[in-house]
């Protein structure tokens, strides 16, 4: 599958021994905008992952974000290195099909993204409290 977009949580403004590189290239904030772009962040999500970790575990979450760094937090879920890839993005944006990588799922972990309607997000939300 070809990647539309590929993010890294590591740096690279230093080289592999940590040595400055002499300019930051405002990796972090420039792929943020840029994921913006292509996704809308703000809104309400559902996820799909399977291929979890180690163990290979699936799960669901579902969120709202106010922009693409909370966005690419719930999508990631991780406090270590990771890659994310996106490598489908439907025409209207609504669904999204990506893998996360790490240091437990080398092989990558699958991630299907679906946005949420006011609708559909009201009914599962009031259906966690009944």
């Amino acid at each position: 599958m070809p990647r539309i977009f590929v993010m890294s949580n590591v740096c690279t403004c230093c080289d592999d021994d940590g040595q400055w590189l002499g300019e930051c290239l405002g990796c972090w904030e420039d792929n943020l905008d840029y994921l913006n772009e292509l996704v809308d962040c703000k809104g309400y999500w559902h996820v799909d992952a399977e291929q979890i970790g180690w163990r290979n575990y699936s799960g669901e979450l579902t969120f709202e974000a106010e922009n693409a760094e909370e966005w690419i937090n719930h999508i990631v879920g991780f406090k270590c290195e990771w890659t994310f890839c996106i490598s489908v993005i439907s025409e209207n944006k609504t669904s999204i099909v990506a893998k996360v990588y790490h240091h437990d799922s080398p092989t990558g972990e699958s991630r299907y993204i679906r946005r949420l309607t006011d609708e559909e997000w009201d009914k599962l939300t009031l259906e966690e409290y009944e």
